[in-house]
Formats: C-alpha cells, sequence, structure tokens
C-alpha cells in the first residue's frame, strides 16, 4: 500500500525537485510508523490469475461488526456481487478484498478479472471497478473517493454493512468529475438533437429521458443510425436495475419499426437486431429481447453493461 500510495502521488503530482523528495520522506515515515503500531506483517495479495495468498492487509479484515451488521454485511455482498455479474462489461477488471472477491467468483467472475486489495498489491487505479466493502473504506479513507473512485454506480446495505460499486478514475477525480461534466452536456445535446429527428418517433416518457441527457451514449448513437436508414419508434426506457444511483445514465430501451402495419411483423424487428449486430463493438447491445408489451406491441428491447464509457457523446 505504501509503494502504491509513492507511485500513484509520483505520477500525478509532481516531477521531481527538494518538495517531492521532502513529501516522500514523509510519507515512509509516516508509513513506517503505521506498521510498527499496528503489528503488521508483510504479505503478498493475489493479482489477476494468481493463488491466493494469505490476506495481510486491512484492505482484507472487516472492521469488527455486530452479529447483525455481520449478517447485512453479507447479504448486501451477496447483492453486489449477482450486480457485478449480471451489470459490468465483460473483462473489466474489478478491485475488491479479499472476501468481496471470493463472493465475486462464487457469482461467476473469472479470477483473472479480480484485482485483489492489500498489502503488496496493485494499485486499484490499475482496475476499472471497485467494490467498497466496510475493509476497503478504512483501508483507503478519503481517498477512496477523493482519488480512486469518484462516482458510486450502485450501493447496497447501509452504515457500516454498506456494499458500494464505484467507477474508477484512472486520472484522478477532478479530471473524472470535468469528463462527467462534458459528457452529460455531450448527451444531452445528442438527445435533443434526435428529439428534432423526422424518422424518429419519441414516447414522451422517453422525451424527458433524452431531453436531460440521462440515456447512455451507446444507445444514442445506435437510434441514430438506425434512423439514418429506417423510421423507429423510442417506446420507453428501461427501469433502473435494483441499487443503481440516481443520476446513472439508462442503458435499456424498447424500441420498434415506426409506420403503419410495421409494429408486429418479426421480419422488421429482427432487421432492426441484424443492424445492431452489426455495429461496431462499442455500440453493439450486450443484449437484444424480443417481447411483447402489456398494450400488445411487440418491441426489441437493447441493453448495455455498465460502467457508461466517457466521451462517447459527443461522436454520437
Amino acid at each position: 500500500m505504501l509503494a502504491t500510495t509513492i507511485r500513484l502521488w509520483w505520477q500525478r503530482r509532481g516531477r521531481g525537485g527538494r518538495s517531492v523528495i521532502a513529501a516522500v520522506a514523509v510519507i515512509i515515515v509516516l508509513g513506517v510508523g503505521t506498521v510498527l503500531a499496528l503489528g503488521l506483517t508483510s504479505g503478498t495479495g493475489r493479482g489477476p490469475g494468481q493463488a491466493a495468498a494469505t490476506p495481510s492487509a486491512s484492505a482484507s479484515h472487516s472492521p469488527a461488526l455486530s452479529p447483525a451488521e455481520a449478517q447485512a454485511a453479507a447479504t448486501a455482498r451477496a447483492a453486489a456481487a449477482s450486480w457485478v455479474a449480471q451489470q459490468i462489461t465483460p473483462g473489466a477488471v474489478v478491485a475488491c478484498d479479499a472476501q468481496m472477491c471470493t463472493d465475486l467468483e462464487q457469482a461467476g467472475l473469472p479470477a483473472g478479472q479480480l484485482l485483489y486489495l492489500g498489502v503488496g498489491t496493485a494499485s486499484p487505479v490499475e482496475s476499472d471497478v471497485l467494490v467498497a466493502t466496510a475493509a476497503v473504506r478504512q483501508e483507503y479513507g478519503a481517498r477512496l473517493a477523493g482519488v480512486y473512485a469518484p462516482s458510486v454506480l450502485a450501493s447496497f446495505g447501509t452504515g457500516a454493512a454498506q456494499v458500494a460499486i464505484r467507477v474508477v478514475a484512472p486520472s484522478g477525480a477532478a479530471a473524472y468529475a470535468s469528463g462527467l461534466r462534458a459528457d452529460l452536456a455531450a448527451r444531452v445535446s445528442a438527445g435533443r438533437q434526435l428529439l428534432h429527428n423526422p424518422r424518429l418517433h419519441v414516447s414522451a416518457g422517453a422525451r424527458q429521458v433524452l431531453a436531460a441527457g440521462q440515456a447512455d451514449s451507446r444507445l444514442l448513437a445506435d437510434f441514430r443510425a438506425l434512423a439514418a436508414g429506417h423510421p423507429l419508434r423510442v417506446i420507453r426506457f428501461g427501469a433502473a436495475p435494483d441499487g443503481l444511483s440516481p443520476g446513472q445514465p439508462v442503458r435499456t430501451a424498447d424500441i420498434a419499426p415506426a409506420g403503419f402495419g410495421t409494429l408486429a411483423k418479426p421480419d422488421n424487428l429482427r432487421l432492426l437486431a441484424r443492424l445492431l449486430l452489426a455495429e461496431p463493438g462499442r455500440y453493439r447491445p450486450a443484449s437484444l429481447t424480443r417481447l411483447r408489451l402489456a398494450g400488445g406491441t411487440v418491441v426489441l428491447r437493447l441493453t448495455f453493461q455498465a460502467p457508461s464509457p466517457l466521451g462517447l457523446g459527443a461522436r454520437s
């Protein structure tokens, strides 16, 4: 953890000089003092695909919890593990403490996608998503939100039992916040342009989502691409998955061909599906499902996984 902190500080803050040397010296002194005070022994964590080592970092041990809190924490971990397994983009590297990584493996994530947090392990910035349990919050403190992972995708449980799924910011929290603001502005602009597209027919509820910039930029890009050659209806956006944090872009939408006599024809839906599956990788939905809504309308439901990548809105 000490080496990681120094490396991250060096990368983000300075380029040499006496002030850097002095700062590093202070970090070393404080780090040694902390190790002596806590009586920690050296150890190595587990990186992607490596065999587990005996956990020795505080991120590998949960703070003392009452029996009720321990049960609540286990429930929150199970919910978070299930959410990550279902919602996170395949191949994304997920940082976690030892217990959470075990839960994620049991939920179906390959060991190669897991970055174990602990003494001797890599920095959290080498992951895409970080699962923040009480142990991880205790280990990283204010740096968790202020440096490593400022944005919360979803959260489960409360208090000491809370487990939050956070997006890692490799360039730091300030740069991520700036990119997020720019991305939202781009999504607002792209959504409002779509509302003026005569080949795109949008329901009242979907119109509000587009105008507010709350649609995932990958959905916006696909809507524009489809409407370029085929009149399209955006019927509704999907409900947020359980635990999703407010303000996160909507990643599911129900669409159908527009025009008289086209809505219930399977051939038209298959055409839309073929066009979507032919989209470049980032714009290809994670899942496509043909279904009939309560009112009888047959739609194609497209869903993308999290996290929503920044920077796509400007190009959608």
